[in-house]
């Protein structure tokens, strides 16, 4: 994918982003009428995965726009392995527990940040490498 098709598809994931970001208006726009609760939770049902999952689109498209191949190819191995991992342990805590307790609210929000941390180190690093090994294959030339 190139860098024009990476913003292409950013600015069209920011757009439905946007789109379903209006279906918390839906007895305003027509989809369902005020107070139709069933139509609601049917309505987020189909379109909170949509939203997560651009969420997430959007994300990877950033770092892909942002940054060159080979630090997108490193961030990508990570993600591909931290993702799943992070899902099944999500999935391991209960839905809910009471006061004081780790539930999987709480293991989403700490594993999204460790998520967050551990890929902007990776991004920083190995920035950092490859503006050594310029600046060395530079400074190798006569």
């Amino acid at each position: 994918m190139t860098r024009k098709q990476s913003i292409i598809y950013l600015i069209s994931s920011i757009v439905a982003v946007a789109g379903i970001a209006f279906y918390g208006y839906k007895d305003y726009i027509g989809i369902c009428s005020y107070k139709d609760w069933s139509c609601a939770y049917n309505l987020s049902l189909v379109f909170a995965p949509i939203f997560i999952a651009l969420l997430i689109a959007i994300s990877v498209l950033i770092v892909k726009i942002i940054t060159q191949p080979s630090i997108f190819n490193a961030w990508k191995k990570f993600a591909a392995i931290y993702i799943p991992i992070a899902a099944l342990l999500i999935m391991m805590f209960p839905k809910s527990c009471g006061f004081m307790c780790f539930d999987r609210e709480m293991a989403a929000v700490w594993l999204s940040a460790i998520y967050v941390i551990v890929s902007l180190i990776i991004i920083i690093k190995k920035s950092i490498k490859l503006r050594k090994e310029k600046t060395a294959s530079i400074q190798k030339k006569p």
